[in-house]
């Protein structure tokens, strides 16, 4: 389910650029909006606020969606917008059934996406945006047209950029946080790093995935970290964030974008509504967490100087270590009699 307010929280980060709005782009796509009643290939534009248990089920005959609502800034959030993308997807298996033949609906799931889109900072050209989606090709299909054509009918003007985003994160990033999280794990200004549970790393030999245990004291981990040819992420981490929350497990990928578990501990306001934890979550890592580990690793000059380089004598000295070891447990073990 593409939703936020059920479901994982998972996101994939998009920039627009536009000359109008937020209110001029959430006026335009209550002029977009979803039919009702539903019609076949139905498509259009709704409110994060729509009846979210419809998703993924059979399209229902009438569903009424509201405009979409601008949030106005916090404490820690600019202003923003949330919207909902519906569209219909196909179950093939339901043409199997004479009902699924006759009724275009009994055939059809209503899909839909969250977005969020974030007011431009002064003196930018533009503006950033999270869609409730990890899957391209989905998004390719049926949500970055739609998004594109929205930003462009609210002011004549407009476009979206999917690729190469200045928030995605590098491979060296990604080995900078496997260093801190077993260095020093606290990143100054309230953020930290306590633990790494998941790093994938990449090569011209192929990839490994390495889970539960990120130590260098694994010595395949050791290894990758050794040759220095090796690419790092996506991972899973546990960051901690003063007035975020104290334990948030995130995944983070190469691009930018993240998921986090809603089982993670963060500091919401206590009235805040179930259905609305997906947002509020999704808003804070990407205002205010993601902005610090970048800025934390960016102004890490020890890392860029040599830490890198220290890094990797660590590993191989490691890697040293490991082989002594073994080296002497195979020559203490016993031996099996030799044959006269």
């Amino acid at each position: 389910m593409g939703v936020l307010s059920k479901g994982r929280v998972q996101l994939t980060p998009v920039r627009f650029k536009s000359s109008h709005s937020l209110d001029a782009i959430a006026d335009a796509a209550a002029a977009a909006s979803y039919p009702e009643p539903a019609e076949a290939g139905g498509k259009g534009w709704g409110s994060t606020r729509d009846e979210a248990d419809y998703v993924g089920n059979q399209v229902p005959a009438r569903l009424k969606v509201a405009h979409p609502s601008v949030l106005e800034p916090t404490n820690y959030l600019p202003r923003r917008l949330r919207l909902r993308y519906y569209w219909h997807t196909l179950e093939p298996k339901a043409l199997r059934f004479e009902s699924g033949r006759d009724d275009w609906r009994v055939s059809h799931t209503l899909s839909a996406a969250d977005v969020i889109l974030f007011e431009a900072e002064e003196g930018e050209s533009s503006a950033t945006g999270l869609i409730s989606i990890r899957d391209t090709k989905i998004l390719k299909s049926h949500v970055f047209g739609p998004l594109a054509d929205l930003i462009r009918n609210s002011s004549g003007i407009g476009s979206i950029e999917t690729d190469s985003l200045p928030e995605a994160l590098n491979p060296d990033f990604f080995k900078w946080l496997l260093h801190r999280t077993q260095a020093t794990p606290d990143l100054g200004g309230g953020l930290g790093v306590s633990s790494m549970t998941s790093l994938d790393t990449s090569g011209d030999s192929g990839g490994t995935k390495f889970t539960e245990e990120t130590a260098l004291e694994r010595i395949e981990l050791a290894a990758a970290v050794a040759i220095g040819r090796r690419e790092f992420g996506p991972a899973k981490v546990a960051v901690s964030q003063t007035g975020i929350g104290n334990y948030l497990l995130l995944d983070l990928f190469r691009d930018g974008g993240f998921a986090i578990k809603k089982d993670s501990m963060y500091d919401s306001p206590p009235d805040l509504p179930d259905e609305d934890a997906g947002f509020w979550l999704a808003e804070h890592i990407w205002s205010v967490v993601l902005p610090a580990l970048r800025a934390a690793y960016a102004s890490d000059t020890k890392w860029a100087a040599d830490g890198a380089k220290n890094f990797e004598s660590q590993a191989i000295d490691i890697i040293c270590q490991i082989l002594i070891k073994l080296g002497r447990t195979t020559l203490m073990a016993p031996q099996a009699p030799s044959k006269s």
